[in-house]
């Protein structure tokens, strides 16, 4: 049921997980959920690395030290605080 919450209904839909559920699964990826009470909460999203055949034809320029890898983290936290 993507409408359920435990919220009042002025602090949200609780359509958050319901999109992006959709959208990873639409994308050919999954998510994985594990929770345990007092200790917190892991989402994992799994995403399909591009194929070469679609990748960009143009070529990034040279990276910098800083760069390293060009690796990218999603953090998705709805709580200032926690940031």
């Amino acid at each position: 049921e993507p409408f359920f919450s435990t919220k009042a209904a002025d602090r949200g839909t609780g359509l958050g997980l319901s999109i992006v559920y959709g959208i990873t699964t639409r994308m050919g990826g999954s998510v994985g959920i594990d929770s345990e009470v007092g200790r917190g909460t892991i989402v994992r999203l799994e995403l399909p690395c591009t194929e070469a055949a679609t990748a960009p034809a143009a070529v990034p320029g040279p990276m910098s030290a800083a760069d390293g890898r060009r690796e990218s983290v999603l953090l998705v936290e709805d709580e200032p605080a926690v940031r």
